[in-house]
């Protein structure tokens, strides 16, 4: 199968959109120049590209590295869009408050960790020590 570049360049197109760069952008991210991006961008000049150039565009779109690659040789690859739950407050906050209540366990367990484990002294929390006769 011949390489297949108006189909990269359909995937860098609607990548480039849906993360809202621009080509200078683009460029910046991939190191690449923005002449070398317009022409795979628009197939302007089907010619052999290092596989290192199609591989820093797959990166900098955010994508598998090999993607563009596969693309090249094999054309589209169907994507899994995955769903993105709907902006709700209430979830955001609750999502913070699980973070929030996580973190304070992992303090807490260390604090329990750094207590003496000599006999005399209970690492568990509701229990007393034992009484001795000087008490």
């Amino acid at each position: 199968m011949p390489n297949n570049w108006q189909a990269v360049a359909e995937v860098i197109s609607d990548r480039m959109y849906e993360l809202r760069l621009t080509q200078v952008q683009l460029a910046k991210r991939s190191g690449l120049s923005q002449a070398i991006i317009r022409e795979i961008q628009y197939n302007i000049t089907e010619r052999h590209r290092r596989p290192k150039t199609l591989k820093a565009l797959s990166e900098a779109l955010e994508l598998p590295t090999l993607y563009l690659t596969e693309v090249l040789a094999k054309g589209p690859i169907p994507r899994i869009e995955l769903q993105q739950e709907p902006e709700d407050p209430i979830a955001e906050r609750l999502d913070a408050l699980e973070q929030l209540l996580a973190t304070l366990v992992l303090r807490l367990d260390n604090v329990l960790l750094q207590r003496p484990t000599h006999p005399i002294h209970r690492s568990v929390v509701g229990h007393q020590r034992p009484r001795t006769f000087a008490d």
